[in-house]
């Protein structure tokens, strides 16, 4: 390789070769800047859900890991940054919902809108009936029994240390408080004891809630 010596020539050719190598590292560097994007602009969840958010780029050379950050941070908790597995071009993040309302969700300069219902999903709910603990279904009783149920209240959001407004229905359409209520101790339940006189019932088979 031969050189044609031109002091002047050779600095600006040295000049713009680092300056092209430096952006080369930069963008390198970043894996994402330019790269990647939200795939709808606005999303919209309900409170409590854990989700997926899917993410796009344009090259799949290799793989790519972004932090993923929510303003404000009170809106959703971030469970998984967004991850671009090799040979792929949609990657995805998740996150769980905290509280109603919009927050922004940014990976790099990319940003989504996101919106938050106060409402909560069929499934979370249904979770959080309370459940008759004992005695267990099919039993024969008379007298005086205890029953128990558990109320769970792990779902975000919720005051775990806030004494639920639990009533035992009975068949005959009566209402029991509990005698005695525990909070949660050894996992994310409320313990409820209720006292029932199962002579005051008709014989057969019945259903509380």
């Amino acid at each position: 390789m031969q050189f044609r010596v031109n002091g002047g020539r050779i600095r600006k050719v040295m000049k713009d070769l680092t300056l092209t190598i430096a952006v080369a590292w930069l963008v390198q560097g970043t894996g994402f800047s330019g790269e990647a994007s939200f795939v709808t602009e606005e999303a919209t969840f309900r409170l409590g859900e854990s989700v997926m958010v899917p993410l796009s780029r344009n090259a799949s050379d290799e793989p790519l890991s972004v932090a993923l950050t929510v303003d404000p941070p009170d809106r959703a908790e971030v469970l998984r940054d967004v991850e671009f597995v090799d040979g792929h071009t949609t990657g995805f993040a998740r996150i769980r919902t905290l509280s109603p309302g919009t927050a922004e969700l940014r990976a790099g300069d990319a940003a989504m809108r996101l919106v938050v219902l106060s409402e909560r999903p069929a499934a979370l709910v249904n979770k959080m009936r309370p459940v008759v603990t004992s005695p267990s279904a099919g039993s024969a009783v008379w007298g005086k029994i205890a029953m128990g149920a558990d109320i769970w209240v792990g779902a975000p959001g919720v005051d775990r240390m806030a004494p639920p407004e639990a009533r035992l229905h009975l068949p005959d359409g009566r209402e029991l408080p509990a005698t005695a209520m525990f909070p949660p101790v050894d996992g994310p339940f409320w313990r409820l004891f209720f006292e029932l006189d199962a002579d005051e019932l008709p014989p057969g088979t019945h259903a509380f809630a």
